[in-house]
């Protein structure tokens, strides 16, 4: 019978990397700390309504957890990939958007959207190194099809949207 050494924790590869928290192995005593992060409760007592908050320590795992970056990569590339055409980024922009919301962005959320792409999409024309850097996160293979720069720049707008409060909490 084979011990179980809960003490070391070995992350697994390939599909099961990417399996539902529902196989997340909880020890009593430790939550997963970005289970914690996002209110999960502690397990000492029964709990039938989560309550729902938004704090800077969840914005901070949502921009900077290698989960949800490779998360924002591969919606990047999805929303890329369905949207055809060089002039086409508030399509994107808003498919992306659709996508995680369910609702369509209004114009001025667009516009908002549309200068973040802008002004990434300048900062990794000039170093590409960074956005190399930013796209090497996460284990799928990132789509070498897509302009590079222009891949970070839609990474870091998908970032921006799966960090928007109607994304993270249902209310």
């Amino acid at each position: 019978m084979p011990v179980s050494n809960t003490r070391v924790f070995k992350r697994d590869t390939g599909d099961k990397l990417y399996r539902r928290g529902m196989y997340t192995f909880w020890k009593r005593s430790a939550p997963p700390p970005q289970m914690a992060n996002f209110d999960a409760p502690t397990r000492e007592y029964c709990v039938a309504l989560r309550s729902v908050t938004n704090t800077p320590v969840q914005a901070l795992t949502l921009v900077n957890d290698e989960t949800y970056l490779e998360i924002a990569r591969v919606l990047a590339a999805r929303v890329w990939s369905e949207v055809q055409g060089d002039e086409a980024i508030d399509e994107r922009l808003g498919r992306m958007f659709r996508l995680a919301t369910g609702r369509s962005p209004e114009t001025d959320e667009l516009e908002v959207l549309r200068s973040s792409y802008e002004f990434a999409l300048e900062r990794y024309r000039e170093a590409p190194e960074d956005a190399q850097a930013l796209l090497s996160y996460g284990e799928i293979e990132r789509d070498m099809e897509i302009d590079l720069a222009e891949y970070a720049a839609l990474t870091i707008v998908a970032n921006i949207v799966l960090n928007l409060d109607e994304t993270v909490t249902r209310e």
